[in-house]
Formats: structure tokens, C-alpha cells, sequence
């Protein structure tokens, strides 16, 4: 069992679970404070299973915290079905988004180390936004890499930034939900983007401890934009409660607050009934960025 991380969410529908005959698509998240993944049935596009694991001492470092992930896809037998497609989101702080008439291929080392300092024990990637009509340049450690692809040899890597704008600029051509600003929430960072026209102005992502801290640089962003709070339509996804004191400050503060409802290309079990849809927005969505 699993040292360092704990098992803070766990739900499935046994209904659902037919055996190796059954075509299922795995969506995996990797993030600086855990591990989530979530399992579809393709055949009926219905969400069945989805599972979160925290870690529990921050300071037990980077290889205790590979080591338990590697005994949960070992152990966990929801994982070791046969999978018919493996999708994965990486999170890391420096995405560098390239537009992609301007992108080539043998310059990718030089511009992500234009703004980043590269990692050494890592690789740089490069996934395509198609909506967008970028580049995103990002570093993947070895090791995740090599666990993944020990496990899942034909997975589809993808930063987290990178399926997060595709997703939300793809709910607003396809007019689902609307908004001016999206705030993106978890323990240890945000993602903050700007939306006009349904275009994307500015996406940036910032480490967090407090949820001042979410205040603060959200403000900062608005200061630089010229853009008043009041007048702004803001969607927030991620860990944020309808009855948290957090949303009562950020409904006083901004014009108006939603967050999005269920994306009905997909079908949920029961079980997720219990689960507000915008904490695992990004994961319930990443198959869809391809």
C-alpha cells in the first residue's frame, strides 16, 4: 500500500465493470500534491470510476511520492484493465506557449530556454493547441515519463495548461458556458485565463498557499488588463465549494460568479452524482483534447 499519498477520493460504479471486453479509456492527472485518475466507458461515453490521491507528508520527496504512484497502478486492479486508450496531464510551471506560424521544430531547445531554465533530468515536449493555433513547450521529468510508459506504453501525454485551454476555448466556440475569466483552482496553484470573444487573452499559472494569495493575483492580472472585477463574468473549476467562505468573497468581489455545469457529451454514473463537477474539470475533459 501506498506510504505518502493518501486516498482521499474513491468511487465507482460496479455495474459498469463487465471485465476485459469492455472498451475503456484511462484519464490520469499528475500534480505537484497528487495523483487522480478516471475511467470511461467508451462504448457508452459514461464516466465509471474516479479516484484521488493526496500527499501526505510534503516533505517525504519526489521519489517516495514516484514510488507510491508506481504501487498504485501495480496494486489498484480498477488499473489494470485493458485500456483502449491512456490519456495523461503532467502539471509543471513552465509552459511557454509559442504561436504556431512562428514555431519550428529544431528551435524548440532554444525557445522554451528563452524563458525557463530547462531541467536537466528532463525532456521538453511540445503538444499542439489546434484551437488556439499554438505551441506549448513544457519539461517532463524522465522518471514520469518512464513510469508511464513502463505501464501505459501508447499513453498520450499532455500538459495540464495546454488540455485546460483547449477544453474551456472548446466549451466556448461550442457555447456551452461563457465567461470573461476562468480561475482554475487546486491546493498548491492556479491557472488564471482571459477570455474575449472567445479567444484567449492571457493564461498564466501561480503558486499558491492561501486563498488570498488566489485574490491577489487575480487582481494583479485585472490591474495589468485595464479590466474592473465588477463588470467581469468569472467562471471558477477546481476545488472551491458553492458553501465556502471562499465563494462568498469572490461573489462580493466579482460582477458574476458561475461555475460550468457537466459537459453533456458525457454520460456519468450514479456515483458522481455526489462529486461537484467543476473539482475534476480538467481530468473529466482531458480525453477530448485528443
Amino acid at each position: 500500500m501506498p506510504v505518502h499519498l493518501n486516498n482521499i477520493l474513491s468511487i465507482s460504479d460496479p455495474v459498469n465493470h463487465k471485465g476485459n471486453e469492455q472498451k475503456l479509456f484511462l484519464s490520469i492527472g499528475f500534480l505537484p500534491d497528487g495523483f487522480l485518475y478516471a475511467i470511461l466507458d467508451a462504448d457508452a461515453y459514461r464516466y465509471i470510476a474516479l479516484e484521488e490521491f493526496k500527499i501526505a507528508d510534503k516533505t517525504s520527496g519526489f521519489n517516495h511520492y514516484l514510488s507510491d504512484i508506481q504501487t498504485i497502478i501495480s496494486e489498484n486492479p480498477l488499473l489494470n484493465k485493458s485500456f483502449q486508450k491512456v490519456f495523461v496531464y503532467y502539471h509543471s510551471p513552465g509552459l511557454v506557449l509559442i504561436p504556431q506560424k512562428i514555431y519550428r521544430e529544431q528551435e524548440k531547445d532554444q525557445l522554451y530556454g528563452m524563458c525557463v531554465t530547462p531541467d536537466e533530468e528532463g525532456q521538453i515536449r511540445v503538444d499542439s493547441l489546434n484551437i488556439l493555433k499554438a505551441k506549448g513547450l513544457y519539461v517532463i521529468p524522465q522518471k514520469i515519463s518512464s513510469l508511464l510508459h513502463q505501464f501505459f506504453p501508447e499513453c498520450r501525454i499532455r500538459h495540464y495548461g495546454t488540455a485546460l485551454i483547449e477544453s474551456i476555448l472548446a466549451s466556448q466556440k461550442l457555447e456551452r458556458w461563457q465567461a470573461d475569466m476562468v480561475i482554475h483552482l487546486n491546493e498548491t496553484h492556479i491557472e488564471i485565463l482571459l477570455l474575449e470573444n472567445q479567444s484567449l487573452l492571457f493564461y498564466r499559472s501561480f503558486n499558491i498557499q492561501f486563498f488570498d494569495d488566489v485574490l491577489y493575483h487575480a487582481f494583479y492580472v485585472l490591474e495589468k488588463f485595464g479590466w474592473n472585477a465588477g463588470d467581469l463574468h468569472t467562471v471558477f473549476l477546481g476545488k472551491i465549494a458553492m458553501d465556502s467562505r471562499e465563494y462568498e468573497t469572490v461573489r462580493d468581489l466579482f460582477g458574476k460568479v458561475s461555475f460550468p455545469d457537466r459537459n453533456d457529451a458525457y454520460r456519468y454514473a450514479r456515483a458522481f452524482d455526489d462529486v461537484p463537477y467543476h473539482y475534476y474539470y480538467n481530468l473529466l475533459n482531458l480525453n477530448s483534447c485528443g
